[in-house]
C-alpha cells in the first residue's frame, strides 16, 4: 500500500475581546517528507575523471539502495530522507579490473542531496578520492507489482545461468565454475523490487554470502529482463539476465574451424534478434549484420582462429534495464 504523508496546517485565530482584535502569526508548515523509494535512471559525473556515465538506481520501500553504473561500478547501502533532503552512506565497488582514484577497490561513499517523490533525485557524492554529482529521474516501472510467479524461470547472461522456482529459491552456475544458490523474496508486492540473498561456492576468495536487490524490466517482451546487484562488503556482483523469451542462439554455422584457416562469415541462428544485436567473440565485438529476427551474420578474421581452443560466442542486444543491453546464451565455437 503506497503511503503518502500529508502535512496539515491547523490555523488558530485568536480574537481579543473589546476595543479591537489581534491575531497571532501562523507558524510555517513543516516540510513535507518526500519519498526516495523507486527506480531511478540518469547520470553520474565524476570530478576526478571528468566523465559522465549512465546510472541506474533501485531504492526499496525500506530505503535499501543499490546503484549500478554503465561502467560496472556498484553502490550498495541505505538512504534516509528528512523533508526533501536525502542522505546516506553506501559501499562502493569498482568495476572489475579497475580502482577508484585513491587506489581502492572497495570504499565508502557519502551521498547528500534533494529528492522529489516520483520525480527527481539530485545529489553530490564523496568517496574513494573522488567527488561528483548525480542527476536521476524517476522511472514509473517501479510501480509494477512484484510476485514470485513473475520472477520464476530460467535466466542467463553471457556467463551466469540460474533457475528460480515458484517459491523464489534458485540455483545456478557460471562459466568459471562458480555455483550459486539462494532466495528471492518479495519486499512489497505493489512495487518492482525484490530482495536477493545469495551463497557463492567454488569461487575461491569470493566464496560467501551476499545480499542485494533485483528488478524486472522489458527488453523484447514484458518482464523478460532481470537485473540484480548483490554484495558482501568485500565483493560485489551485478548482472542483467534475460529469460527464455528474449534473444537466444540455437546454432552457429559453421560451429568449428581449423587453426590457420582464412577469414569467414559466421551465421548465428536463433530468435529475438534486432537491428541493435551484436555478435561477441570471446567478449569482443565482431562486425555484425542483422538479417532477420532469427539470424545474424558476423565477420570473423583469420587472427580470430589462428590458435586452437574454444571460443565463447553470444549476442548482446541494446536495451536492458539501464541502457547497457542484455546478453543471449553462450554457444561454444571450436578451433581445432
Amino acid at each position: 500500500m503506497r503511503k503518502t504523508i500529508i502535512a496539515i496546517l491547523l490555523s488558530i485565530n485568536l480574537v481579543a475581546c473589546g476595543g479591537g482584535g489581534s491575531s497571532s502569526s501562523n507558524p510555517p508548515p513543516p516540510p513535507s517528507t518526500q519519498s526516495v523509494s523507486g527506480m531511478w535512471r540518469g547520470t553520474a559525473t565524476s570530478s576526478a575523471f571528468g566523465t559522465t556515465t549512465d546510472l541506474l538506481g533501485i531504492v526499496s520501500e525500506s530505503r535499501e539502495a543499490f546503484f549500478i553504473s554503465s561502467q560496472g561500478a556498484q553502490y550498495h547501502g541505505s538512504l534516509s530522507v528528512s523533508g526533501a533532503h536525502v542522505s546516506g552512506t553506501v559501499t562502493s565497488y569498482a568495476p572489475v579490473g579497475f580502482v577508484f582514484p585513491d587506489g581502492s577497490v572497495v570504499t565508502t561513499t557519502s551521498v547528500s542531496g534533494t529528492v522529489t517523490t516520483k520525480s527527481s533525485l539530485s545529489a553530490t557524492y564523496t568517496g574513494g578520492g573522488d567527488s561528483g554529482s548525480i542527476a536521476l529521474t524517476y522511472d514509473p516501472l517501479y510501480e509494477r507489482d512484484s510476485s514470485l510467479s513473475l520472477i520464476a524461470g530460467d535466466w542467463f547472461d553471457g556467463a551466469i545461468s540460474i533457475s528460480i522456482d515458484s517459491l523464489g529459491r534458485f540455483s545456478g552456475f557460471d562459466t568459471s565454475g562458480c555455483t550459486y544458490s539462494g532466495q528471492v523474496s518479495i519486499i512489497n508486492s505493489s512495487f518492482d523490487a525484490y530482495k536477493v540473498n545469495v551463497t557463492a561456492s567454488s569461487c575461491g576468495g569470493a566464496d560467501g554470502s551476499y545480499d542485494g536487490l533485483a528488478a524486472l524490466s522489458d527488453n523484447l517482451g514484458l518482464n523478460d529482463t532481470l537485473t540484480a546487484g548483490v554484495s558482501n562488503g568485500s565483493f560485489s556482483l551485478v548482472t542483467t539476465f534475460i529469460g527464455g523469451g528474449s534473444s537466444s542462439i540455437s546454432a552457429l554455422v559453421p560451429n568449428n574451424a581449423t587453426a590457420g584457416d582464412p577469414a569467414f562469415t559466421l551465421t548465428v541462428n536463433g530468435s529475438g534478434f534486432t537491428s541493435s544485436s551484436i555478435v561477441y567473440w570471446n567478449a569482443a565485438t565482431r562486425p555484425t549484420t542483422f538479417a532477420m529476427a532469427n539470424q545474424l551474420t558476423a565477420q570473423i578474421s583469420a587472427s580470430d582462429i589462428a590458435t586452437a581452443g574454444t571460443v565463447q560466442v553470444y549476442v548482446r542486444t541494446s536495451g536492458g534495464i539501464y541502457g547497457g543491453g542484455t546478453n543471449s546464451n553462450v554457444v561454444n565455437f571450436t578451433v581445432n
